[in-house]
């Protein structure tokens, strides 16, 4: 999938403590302080006005309904684990940002405080490196649209509604199983072709993730 993208509002999440540490020291070189300079602010500052008090929040001016680029620190057990930078609307995030969350960066489109428009998530603690666990659109925090997704139980290329997958689809399981075909509201419904990994294969029709109407399952002894 995409490559891991080394933005500056990236490199502020990931090393989000000392950047934290060199711009409460007044380093106008800090990553923080370039990349408000980059949207046109040359002074940030501290406004925990604009939020709950358990929240840091660093901007242009203390209004309520922010607009304009932000960095939003969030309460967590684990300091400076969760994290927002990108852009502001009425007080809510809308527009590009970026997020951190535990283990994970997601990197796309705000609306309203909701995920909206397209994006990409990022496992960045990992055996594997920085791993694309997912690129595709959401709508108003939910899925929707033609998505990539990678979990540990499969690997997913095809479209979403509503959180659901439908339509057509390819699935690689983690078992070795492969999965091609068509999804209704989350089941797989229709024409499908289904590799198990002891090698058998299955071609036809299903109904409610159930094998039913005409098909063709071969054996693996069949297909060598």
């Amino acid at each position: 999938m995409s490559d891991f993208p080394n933005t500056l509002e990236v490199q502020i999440l990931l090393n989000l403590e000392r950047e934290l540490r060199e711009f409460d020291r007044g380093n106008s070189n800090c990553l923080i302080c370039r990349w408000f300079s980059s949207k046109g602010v040359e002074n940030p500052r501290n406004e925990n006005k604009v939020f709950s008090k358990s929240f840091r929040f660093i901007g242009k001016d203390s209004n309520p309904c922010y607009t304009g680029p932000g960095l939003l620190v969030y309460p967590s057990s684990t300091p400076n684990s969760k994290a927002y930078i990108g852009s502001f609307g009425g007080g809510k995030r809308s527009g590009e940002g970026a997020r951190i969350n535990g283990q994970q960066i997601f990197i796309g489109n705000y609306r309203m405080d909701e995920k909206n428009g397209a994006g990409q998530t990022w496992l960045i603690n990992s055996q594997q490196g920085k791993v694309n666990v997912f690129k595709g659109a959401y709508k108003m925090g939910v899925r929707d649209g033609d998505c990539f997704l990678r979990d540990g139980d499969h690997e997913f290329n095809g479209s979403i509604v509503d959180g659901l997958y439908d339509g057509f689809c390819k699935i690689k399981y983690k078992t070795g199983d492969y999965f091609e075909g068509n999804f209704v509201q989350g089941q797989m419904q229709g024409s499908a072709l289904i590799r198990y990994r002891n090698g058998d294969q299955f071609n036809g029709e299903l109904q409610s993730n159930e094998m039913t109407g005409s098909g063709r399952y071969l054996w693996s002894s069949q297909l060598n």
